[in-house]
Order: structure tokens, then sequence, then C-alpha cells
């Protein structure tokens, strides 16, 4: 394990405002009153208030939505009456004062000026957003709702959540480190819960007596929390400016916000300072120059490691302010994977020499007379002793987690030789997201100048090569091939050869987003190639030509608008993919089958695109599908664009759900008539909407369930092949359509392991999404109708309720011998200890996902006609019917006092679960689908 060495640290806060619901406006510390509405005369019902990080002005927010602006601070706009159907309850600012945000309590995001859309809550309505965080760079955010759920957006990572939907507090708020790398959720009491990098360092006592409304980050080491009555309580090395406690107030404080100092943490904290006003690039350098001396460097040891699993080697030639800031930010880092440092003195002509001499446990070898680039990596390659050995610019700036996401992408696949990463310059904008080489030998950096946090630079991928300014390589590979080729030397073109020299070893290169590296580009050998050592850029092309002539056949030809094909090594057949989000993989049974289709399409060869509908980019769920080497492009995306982009490679485009395909099949249609388009019903709408509504005797959704059927009927006559779930719905589509070309495609199950003994189980299970009204209704006559039938027979049995955003009244069912648990991250032990399964569904269509996953752990299952539908199963030998709610509760009975029929139905059905609905039975049923529509070449024609 490497240990993070301890730096020093001050407080990050200068000063603070506190605003009241009023709109009053009291200043502290550095902090300066620039006005309010009370000193105006005015009143409003204030929410929250941002500032710009100088402090030179700030805006309060009503519940409105109206946005006062005081002080220098600029109104880019409002959304004023929107507390007509819901609250504004929070707002956030662009630290240079350029745009904000404000969230709705239903969770929608709204943005202003240069404040950027990245996305807003799905499911509004069923949870209360009570923040919203942006990342300094506004590159993304996290909302924040009072059950403790963080929700990211952009590129703000994912580190964690309350994740109890019955939370023991309510939640308030949120604060967040400024380079994104971990944050803190706060409770009403004054609990504090801290993720990723941030750290908890205190909370208010359980009898403090006063509630919580807002938080302030002070940097890594504090932060102080604000109450109702105007406390402000430091926390760590966070500074106090003074606050309300004991002033008399005519309204309670919601808002707080912060005036930012330098924090001394090394050239990185004070560049990400610096930026909050804009400068031009020259005005930057300067910064840098003028802050080099103030790194607090001295005596920074790192910890020493027997055996390191990577060994950094870090070439370097003079240019000490950047060797300093590279290794300063390694230090700062840290992490869980042992590494040895490796720093190359290529003859440096400056005070390098006595600056590695103050640092502990980096090996140093130097270089008599300058090697350049090439010959100093190798020099470096052979004092490794790592299993993976990671070749550095002294000009970059590692970010946590950067060296786990590169071994861990090695370590997940031995055919994984080269590992590459994103690369942003200091200004926060994208550098490269994996390296391109055309058919002449020459490059491209894919992304140059772009926002790091779009979709199509988040995903893993294989590419030509990634830039040696960092890159993982195997140590056993660098030994097969010697080190890197010297023909290279003195630099440039040696890391585009050793990943065409990998690959011609059966290895694959791979670009991993997930490590970012800050580079300043050109620190090292400046950007101008007709002079210096950069002039070898060209001349190195020729002799990389000439080696690899014919693999550079195979390359596209030099043109931009080849980029979205020739970013992906994989030259086989693309697919786009809609639906209305993003899969929640473990909350819905929609989403466990999309997720489940998304990973058959990557196994069969398919580079695939997914478009989330409403734009989101919810994590972890994203984040799994972009790891998987899925693109997901959230925000506002051009389908129409995206489609040219890819030329006749699309070969396939599945549209799902009738509320999205409706939206964008004629621009897929219109700009790739010759993929094949797929409708994919997930179920039929239509007959779901109408029964429901003959289950409530409401005539209007019976009414509406007509202009549903009439919509999901044309995409059917306008789609090449339409997906079903089941062969109950594919007969209802071919009895309306007899010429409709409909396969079926089930829900996906993975057989789970389960005790069977049935002694060691207990008590009744329900598991649904409270998103899909027949689950509501499912347990609601669960418990109302049967469970009072089951009590006298089966006496202290209990039912456990599981399934994500339960509403008010699915939680008020809640009682002695009813547990409402809401979503839970892990189900196998509930599966693991129920001992029968029950779903008893009054309308609904399609496969229930619930049914087959209960099944597939070898749960026995009592359900209705509905429930069971479309998936063969029969009563007796995989489940037990029933529909009136006297037969049902009969059914349990009998089951769960015969160990016998237990056993049995638990053997059946699991047989049954995985002979039908496994991946790997759907995988090859797949295959032959889209081998069949010409979407995937067959094994026997590659062409």
């Amino acid at each position: 394990m490497v240990m993070t060495p301890t730096l020093p640290q001050t407080t990050g806060v200068a000063g603070y405002w506190l605003a009241t619901a009023d709109g009053d406006v009291f200043a502290f510390g550095e902090a300066r009153f620039h006005g309010s509405l009370v000193a105006m005369g005015d009143t409003a019902d204030i929410v929250g208030m941002a500032a710009p990080a100088d402090g030179s002005g700030y805006w309060l927010v009503g519940s409105d939505g109206g946005v006062f602006a005081f002080g220098t601070a600029e109104f880019w706009g409002s959304v004023p009456g929107i507390g007509e159907s819901s609250r504004i309850v929070g707002m956030a600012a662009l630290p240079d004062g350029s745009g904000y945000w404000l969230v709705g309590e239903d969770g929608d995001v709204f943005a202003f000026g240069k404040a950027e859309h990245w996305g807003s809550l799905p499911g509004a309505g069923l949870v209360r957003a009570v923040g919203l965080v942006p990342l300094s760079d506004g590159s993304g955010y996290w909302v924040v709702t009072d059950n403790g759920t963080a929700y990211t957006f952009g590129s703000a990572p994912y580190h964690g959540s309350f994740h109890k939907v019955r939370a023991p507090t309510r939640f308030v708020g949120m604060a967040a480190l400024s380079d994104g790398s971990g944050y803190w959720l706060l409770g009403e009491g004054g609990d504090v819960f801290a993720f990723g990098a941030a750290l908890n360092h205190g909370a208010l006592s359980t009898d403090a007596g006063t509630s919580t409304v807002n938080m302030m980050s002070a940097g890594p080491e504090g932060y102080l929390l604000v109450s109702v009555d105007g406390s402000v309580l430091p926390f760590g090395v966070a500074a106090f400016h003074g606050s309300m406690a004991g002033a008399r107030q005519e309204a309670p404080v919601v808002g707080a916000s912060v005036v930012a100092s330098p924090v001394t943490l090394g050239a990185r904290a004070t560049r990400q300072l610096n930026h909050l006003q804009p400068r031009s690039v020259s005005d930057h350098r300067g910064d840098q120059a003028r802050g080099r001396d103030a790194l607090p460097f001295g005596g920074v040891t790192f910890p020493p490691v027997d055996s390191p699993r990577v060994s950094i080697v870090i070439p370097v030639h003079g240019e000490s302010h950047y060797t300093v800031s590279c290794l300063h930010s390694i230090a700062t880092v840290g992490g869980s994977v042992p590494f040895e440092v490796i720093v190359v003195d290529d003859d440096s002509p400056d005070d390098t020499a006595s600056l590695l001499a103050r640092i502990g446990n980096v090996k140093v070898v130097r270089n008599e007379v300058n090697l350049g680039f090439t010959k100093a990596c190798n020099a470096g390659i052979a004092a490794a002793s790592g299993e993976y050995v990671v070749l550095l610019n002294n000009d970059t700036e590692v970010t946590p987690g950067w060296l786990e996401e590169l071994t861990g992408t090695a370590d997940s696949d031995p055919q994984v030789g080269v590992v590459g990463v994103k690369l942003e310059y200091p200004d926060g904008t994208l550098q490269e997201a994996g390296g391109i080489v055309w058919r002449d030998g020459s490059g491209m950096n894919y992304g140059r100048g772009d926002q790091p946090g779009r979709g199509e630079y988040g995903y893993l991928r294989e590419v030509d090569y990634c830039s040696g300014a960092c890159l993982l390589v195997r140590r056993d590979l660098l030994r097969r091939l010697g080190g890197l080729d010297e023909r290279y030397a003195p630099a440039y073109y040696e890391d585009t050869d050793l990943a065409f020299a990998a690959r011609s070893l059966g290895y694959k290169v791979v670009y991993q987003p997930n490590a970012r590296i800050i580079h300043h580009e050109g620190g090292s050998h400046g950007t101008d190639v007709s002079v210096g050592v950069k002039r070898f850029q060209d001349l190195n092309r020729l002799i990389f030509v000439e080696k690899w002539a014919k693999e550079l056949e195979a390359q596209y030809p030099p043109d931009p608008s080849n980029a979205a094909l020739a970013r992906d090594t994989r030259r086989g057949p693309r697919a786009l993919v809609v639906d209305h989000m993003v899969p929640h993989y473990d909350q819905d049974s929609g989403s466990v089958r999309l997720f489940a289709l998304l990973s058959i399409l990557v196994d069969l060869g398919f580079a695939v695109t997914f478009v989330p509908a409403n734009q989101a980019a919810v994590q972890p769920y994203t984040e799994r599908l972009q790891q998987m080497g899925v693109e997901v492009l959230y925000g506002a995306v051009d389908i129409a664009t995206h489609v040219k982009s890819l030329g006749r490679k699309l070969t396939l485009c599945i549209l799902a759900r009738p509320s999205v395909a409706c939206q964008v099949i004629a621009q897929v249609r219109a700009n790739a008539p010759w993929a094949t388009l797929i409708y994919d019903t997930v179920d039929l709408h239509f007959l779901r909407e109408r029964r429901f509504g003959e289950v409530n005797n409401d005539l209007g959704l019976v009414e509406a369930s007509k202009a549903t059927r009439e919509i999901e009927l044309a995409l059917v006559r306008a789609a090449d092949l339409t997906f079903a779930v089941s062969p109950d719905e594919r007969r209802v589509l071919l009895d309306e359509i007899p010429d409709a070309v409909v396969a079926i495609v089930p829900n996906i199950h993975e057989e789970q392991e389960g005790t069977t003994d049935v002694g060691l189980r207990h008590g009744l299970l329900f598991v649904g999404s409270f998103c899909h009204d027949p689950n509501k209704d499912s347990v609601h006559h669960l418990v109302r109708d049967i469970m009072p039938l089951l009590r006298p027979a089966l006496p202290g049995v209990r039912l456990t309720v599981v399934g994500s955003n339960p509403t008010p009244d699915v939680l008020a069912l809640s009682g002695d011998d009813v547990e409402v648990l809401g979503w839970v991250p892990d189900l196998d032990p509930i599966y693991e200890s129920a001992r029968v399964f029950v779903a008893p569904l009054r309308f609904g269509a399609g496969m229930k996902g619930k049914i087959g996953e209960a099944l597939s752990h070898g749960v026995p299952t009592v359900t209705s006609v509905i429930g069971a539908e479309g998936m063969g199963l029969v009563a007796e030998e995989h489940v037990l019917l029933g529909d009136d709610p006297a037969t049902f509760a009969s059914e349990v009975i009998r089951l769960y006092n015969d160990p016998v029929l237990w056993t049995r139905l638990s053997q059946q059905g699991r047989s049954h679960v995985r002979e039908h609905y496994g991946p790997a039975a759907v995988r090859e049923h797949l295959r032959t689908l889209l081998e069949g529509v010409g979407a995937l070449p067959s094994p026997d024609d590659p062409a």
C-alpha cells in the first residue's frame, strides 16, 4: 500500500456571506456587502445564493425562479413563474461569474450564461432535489436529493451516495473539492458523510438543537457548516470569520457563499485559482514562472516500496519547475498502487540535480550527456522493477485515481499491452482523447481543444496510439521490443511506433478516459516544429512510414471527417441505440434487459453508441457502459450529424419505446437508409395502458391507450424489424399487422447461486421499481387484500418490499409484518434469505423482469396470469398462479409449508430461465437475428 505524504495546507476561504429567506445579506471576513433586497426595501422568498470566486458580487435566487444580481455579478436570466409547478431550491455559479445554474425541487436544472446544461434528474416527482454543486471548470455537476443520493451529470465523477431511501436523516446540501475528486453530503442535523478524496473532519453533535442549511468547502482539509440561526461552525483547518449566532434576525438563513483565497497546494491549486479570472496564455505562463519558487516541496519523501507494481519513469532535461510540479502531484495524489519513481536526469543544465537531492525515495538515473527523450526513457526502463512501466513527461500533473485506472485496465485483460490517458490542458480544455494515425503516417490528437467532459471522449476503446506524455506499458512487452525504438532518437514518434509494435505482437492499445492528466504541452520541447528537437516530429514521420508501410495501408485517409470512425481501431459494424435514459440496471426490469443487450452487442463486435433521450449522464450507470466500451452521448445530441459521421459503417439502429422512437426515427431513416432499423417495444405500452384503465375503471385511460396504439403500430410498420419481449406480444402485433417482421428478444437473466435448504429461508419478498404503476398497484393489492388472508395460516411471516423510488403511499405500507426497504444496492442476500417470491400483478405488459429474476435466484414464485405471461411458465411446473386474493393466498400458504413442492419449483424455475433467458441463449438468438437482416456479417462472410 502506498501512503500519501503530508503536505502543508492552509484554508481556501477568505470570507463568506450568509443570506436569509427575506433577502438580507451578511458579510464576514474579506467578503464585502454589495447590497440586499432588505436594503432596497424589497422582499422575496429567497432560497439560496451564489457568487463568483473573486467576491466582486453575488446573486440571490427566489423559490419562484427570480434572480437578483448585486455588485459586479451579471444577470444571465431567470425562470420566473416556475413556482406554479415546482420551486427552485438552489443555485450555483461558474467561478468566473460567467454563468449560473438553478435547480428545482423536482430535479430540473436550468443553465444561464456560459453555464452548460448537462442533464436533469430522471423520474421527476419521485425524488426531491436539495442542491446542485458544479465542477470548477463547469464541465459537469452533481445534484443531491434529500435521501442522500448524489446524481452526476457531465464529467462530474461519482464517488458514492448514502443510498438509503429511509435514511436516518434528511439531507439538505453538498459541498465538493475543487478538482472534483470527492464531496461531502450534509444532513439536516449536522451529520457529514464524506466520499472519494473528501475527508470527514467532524459533524455537529446530536444535541446541538439546530438545523444545518449549508456547507462551505475550504479544500480537502476543512469545511464550515451553517445553521438556520446563522451559526457558522468550522471543522478541520477551515478559518472562522464570524457568524450571526446570538444576533437578532428577521428570517432564517437559507444560503451561503465563499470568497476564495489561494491555498499552498503547489502549482495545481494556484492554477485553479488563477483561472477564476479569464486571462491570456502568456499571462498564465507568467503565473507559473512566478509561482514555482513557492512550491512546498522541501522534505517531501515518497514511501519506500519493496515490490512496486508500477515503475514511473520521468525523463527530464532542465525545466525543473515542471519536474517539481509533476513530482508534487504524484506525492499529493498517492493512491493504493505500490509504485517507484525513476527520474532520468538527461544532463539538465539547471538546478534539477539539487532539487532531486531533496526528495526521498526517488531513484535518479543520470546521463552524463544529453541523449534525448527516447534514449532517456530506455535508461529509465532499464532501471525499472515494476510489472508495469509508466512513461510520464515532466510537464504533466496527475489527478486522483490515475494509477488505479491505468493498472486496472491492464489487469482486466492480459492482451492489453499499452494504456493511454485523457490529456487535458491547464485551462481545462482537451488535448487528446486517444490518437489517430492517418494513412500517410501523420497523426491527430482526437478531441483537441474541445471540452473533455463530452460523451465522445468518455468511453474506453482501442486506439491507434496514445501520447507518450503518459503511457502505461507492460514491462515484459518492453523487454520483448528492446525498449523504445532508438531510430526515433532524440524524440517524436517513439510512442506511435510503440503502439504499432505492440499490436504486431497481438496486444491491444487502449485509451482509458478515467485516467486524467494535466499536460503543459511543449513544456519540454516547445511547439514550433521547424526548430530544435521539435523538428524531428516531421523527420521521424518518414522513418515511421517506411517501417509500417503495410500496416498504414489499412488506415483512414487524412481527413478530419473520418475521425468518428478512425478514433476506434475496431473496424467492424457500428450500432446506434436510443432509449429514454441510461439503463439503471439495478433498479428496473427494462434497464436490466437493455444493459444486457448493449453488452451482447459489444460482445458480437459492434462499436456501440448509446443516446439517452433525457440527455442525462446519470452515474454510476453511465460510467459502467463507458468502461464496457459503449459511447454514451449525453447532453444535446444531433442524431442526424452523428449518423452521417458513421457512414455505411452504421449497420444497426435500435430505437426503444414509442415516446423515444417516434422522435428520432425519421432522422435515422433519412440519414442512414442502408442501416437495419429496429423498433424495440420493451413492452407494448398501449396494452399496459389499456389494462391499467380497465383495472381502475378509468375510461379516459382506456381511450388514451388507443392513441398510444396508433403510434406503436406506425413504428412497427416503419421499422425493418420489431423486437417484442414475449410470444404473446408478438401475436398481438401480428394480429394487427400480419406482414410485420417481429422477433422475440426477451428479458435476460444471469443464473444466480442460492441455498436449496428451504429450512434456512424465511418470509415473503416483493421486488419492483415504483416508477412503474403495475408495481405500485400490485404491492397495495398484496398488503390490503392478500396479507390479511395469510396471517392466520402463517403467523409471524414478514413481507419484505424492495424497489427504487417508493412513493409516500408505498412507504406508508410498513407495519409489524411488512417492511418497505426501498432501493438496496445488492439484492443477492435478500433473495438468498427469502422463502417465497410474491407478485400479484393485476395489469402490465411484456415479460415481468421480477419473475425471471426471482426464478434465476432459485426462489419459488406465486404470481398472477398476467405476471407469468410471455415466459412459457407452466403452473405447478415452474410457478404457482392465483388471480383472486383467496386463490393467491392459498397457493402462497401451500408453497410455504411444502418443502418438496418448494424444492421442485426452485429447481425447475431456475432451469427454465437458464435455458430460455440466460445470456448465452439470448446472445446466440440475437446473433442469428442480426445476421439474418444483414446488420452483422456472419462468420462465414466477414465482409
